[in-house]
């Protein structure tokens, strides 16, 4: 991949970071053709993904009706009381994230965790990716075009600094050092 200088690819990042847009010729520009399909290729597969949650199959929407439930009794719940606990419906909702992981792989990636890191309670049972619900674990839609851009900016700074250090530590960055010094201990 090409890429334009360190302090270029820092100020394209700071502005993303300030909420300005920049445009796919900048990231063309700075990191090349190669960069530029990396970018395509990230956002096509996010939009797969995208398209892959967008229509909830029947199973996940008796799961996201049955932690609905759950969750209801759980607010009723009050010790002393008549409502019983809600740790039977949260393990209901434990027992056919299990039977839907069996029954299709797949599906499991609409749950935030597995199933046998849930816990029969309103703060450990599974929540579905899509969920608004302030306890789910993992966000379903973070993945946006200036993220893409950032991370392939950020990815191009760090290769710099890398190669730099590799250079600077070797061989030839040594002499080129010490060459340095001699040209400017004669420039004064």
């Amino acid at each position: 991949m090409k890429f334009s200088n360190k302090t270029k690819l820092e100020k394209l990042i700071t502005k993303l970071d300030n909420g300005k847009a920049i445009s796919l010729r900048d990231i063309q520009f700075n990191l090349g053709l190669d960069g530029l399909n990396k970018y395509n290729e990230l956002w096509d597969a996010e939009q797969a993904r995208r398209k892959f949650f967008e229509v909830k199959p029947k199973l996940i929407q008796d799961y996201d009706a049955l932690v609905k439930e759950a969750d209801f009794a759980n607010n009723k719940y009050q010790p002393n009381t008549k409502h019983p606990k809600p740790t039977q419906h949260y393990q209901k909702c434990i027992d056919l994230q299990k039977q839907i992981a069996k029954t299709d792989t797949a599906l499991a990636d609409w749950f935030d965790r597995q199933a046998n890191e849930a816990t029969a309670d309103v703060l450990g049972i599974a929540r579905l990716v899509t969920s608004r619900s302030e306890l789910k674990r993992t966000s379903a839609f973070t993945v946006t075009k200036e993220t893409i851009k950032r991370t392939l900016l950020t990815e191009a700074v760090s290769k710099i600094e890398a190669e730099a250090k590799a250079f600077s530590e070797s061989e030839d960055g040594t002499k080129l050092k010490g060459l340095l010094a001699k040209l400017m201990a004669k420039g004064r």
